[in-house]
């Protein structure tokens, strides 16, 4: 059991010594013993949410960590209360006792009955998205869909692994305005090789991403209880699913005693295109029948100007085919409006590559004007 004493409210020097001795007392019981061995230990319910209920930052705080930590479901409705209108402090209290507030929620997780509950209603949450992204994020997953609008808010500036979590949870239902997010900032690209009669060239297109990481510290007031790192993480051992999806998102959490400590965190690239096309896929589910990529290559044999700005038209109405019938069956889904497919035109690169071994005549300019210049 975690062991307390009542801070003295005259003698500053005492009050430190007693939150002290409650930070090694928790320490000893995180790091020496499994929840299992002390489960039956845990704190008075009524006494948890009359602490949550203080108006001392590090008592807020401490009763957090007890709650998370013993998975006291009653305290629920206090951490969120607290959550909502947080005790007076410093900023960097403040900030302590709303990181502590949410991991307790999210430690609810395993309690009968208490996922819905934990999560608080999401426009309580949403208030802490800019600075504890994945907490909110792992909160948010298990709203209803009334967290949509502020998930689609988010998803519309959202980067790296953020835009990959997000849009793994607005998946499942697409609401209007995922897929018009998705689309806005879709644009296609077609190499065209001009060869001779009879040649076998061919191109392909690729695309990639990029491995980035932050760096920042994070430092933990006096007298505060153990702190829970949350980071984006790739699938490993301590690995955790934040979200599935075409990509899955991982996170790790990791309690630390230290006073200050590494906050950076490893993350993929920010989408591109066919990043944003695998999720349009997606949305049709299994039947998906779209194949289509957004980078893409084609051979035309030279012959004259006229077969080749035939065949150029050709491929590129092809790919324009195709992206129209995706907008037709987001519509007949229910997941695209018309107004907005009015607001979003199919935007295409083509680049010519001459591959000819003979190159007095020049090639026509194909790729202005509408799909490639016809």
């Amino acid at each position: 059991m975690v062991t307390r004493s009542r801070p003295i409210p005259r003698f500053r020097g005492l009050t430190r010594i007693a939150s002290m001795h409650r930070y090694f007392a928790a320490l000893l019981l995180t790091f020496l013993m499994p929840l299992s061995a002390f489960a039956q230990s845990a704190p008075d319910a009524s006494s948890l949410i009359a602490r949550l209920r203080s108006g001392s930052s590090s008592e807020v705080a401490w009763a957090a960590f007890e709650a998370g930590t013993y998975q006291v479901q009653e305290a629920i409705p206090a951490l969120v209360a607290a959550l909502d209108s947080p005790p007076p402090g410093s900023d960097q209290e403040r900030y302590y006792v709303a990181s502590g507030i949410l991991d307790a929620l999210i430690q609810m997780r395993g309690v009968p009955g208490a996922t819905r509950a934990a999560v608080a209603a999401p426009t309580t949450i949403a208030p802490y998205y800019d600075k504890w992204p994945i907490q909110t994020l792992i909160l948010l997953g298990r709203a209803g869909p009334e967290r949509n609008p502020i998930l689609l808010n988010r998803f519309r500036t959202a980067s790296h692994q953020e835009w990959f979590a997000i849009a793994n949870l607005l998946l499942p239902s697409a609401p209007v305005g995922f897929a018009s997010t998705l689309l806005k900032e879709l644009r296609f690209t077609l190499t065209i090789n001009v060869v001779d009669p009879n040649s076998d060239s061919s191109g392909i297109g690729v695309g990639g991403g990029a491995l980035m990481a932050g760096d920042g510290f994070g430092q933990k007031p006096l007298g505060f209880p153990p702190h829970a790192i949350y980071k984006f993480a790739f699938a490993g051992p301590e690995a955790v699913v934040l979200s599935s999806g075409p990509r899955i998102v991982y996170y790790t959490r990791h309690l630390t005693t230290q006073f200050q400590f590494p906050v950076s965190s490893a993350t993929w690239g920010s989408p591109d295109n066919e990043d944003r096309l695998t999720y349009l896929g997606a949305i049709f589910g299994p039947f998906n029948r779209f194949a289509l990529h957004s980078r893409s290559a084609t051979s035309i044999e030279w012959r004259n100007e006229r077969i080749f700005r035939s065949e150029a038209a050709r491929q590129c109405e092809g790919i324009a085919l195709v992206y129209r019938s995706i907008l037709d069956g987001l519509i007949v889904e229910g997941h695209l409006t018309a107004e907005e497919r009015q607001m979003l035109p199919f935007r295409l690169d083509a680049t010519v590559i001459d591959k000819r071994s003979g190159r007095s005549q020049p090639l026509p300019n194909v790729t202005s004007g509408p799909p490639c210049g016809h």
